[in-house]
């Protein structure tokens, strides 16, 4: 599964958008940022979008498109640990880690709205559906 999907199927806006030589290395799936105009993996602070490419590092100009983050928008993303009813409604942190972002509470990147329907609540990395805050969305 990639990192990040999409939930509730609003219509995706694509952009695309080049890489940089000195850029960290991605995978489709992954959370991305920009900086000085290229594109980057995301690691903390504004997050643009979701690769649906991946990029390798010392490679320059590949051009990627990115799904941008939509904040009407619900995304399936794991969980850190063990999923429990009582994290619904509760604030995430965003760990980024390539191709295996996850969720855990106590943060401000996301908002835990529900668990994912197809998983048991009690699964260790079960999925979390989740709405980005604004405040972590580049662009807005």
């Amino acid at each position: 599964m990639a990192s990040v999907v999409a939930y509730t199927g609003l219509a995706p806006q694509i952009v695309e958008i080049e890489t940089d030589a000195d850029a960290t290395a991605f995978v489709a799936g992954d959370l991305v940022s920009t900086s000085s105009g290229t594109l980057v993996a995301a690691s903390t602070g504004a997050i643009l979008g979701i690769a649906k490419k991946s990029a390798i590092t010392g490679t320059d100009d590949v051009v990627i498109p990115v799904e941008l983050i939509n904040l009407n928008e619900i995304y399936v993303m794991k969980y850190s640990t063990v999923t429990a009813e009582s994290i619904i409604g509760t604030g995430g942190a965003i760990t980024f880690t390539l191709s295996a972002h996850t969720v855990t509470t106590s943060g401000t990147d996301v908002y835990i709205v529900g668990l994912h329907p197809e998983d048991a609540v009690g699964l260790s990395g079960g999925r979390v559906l989740v709405r980005f805050d604004n405040s972590v969305v580049e662009g807005v």
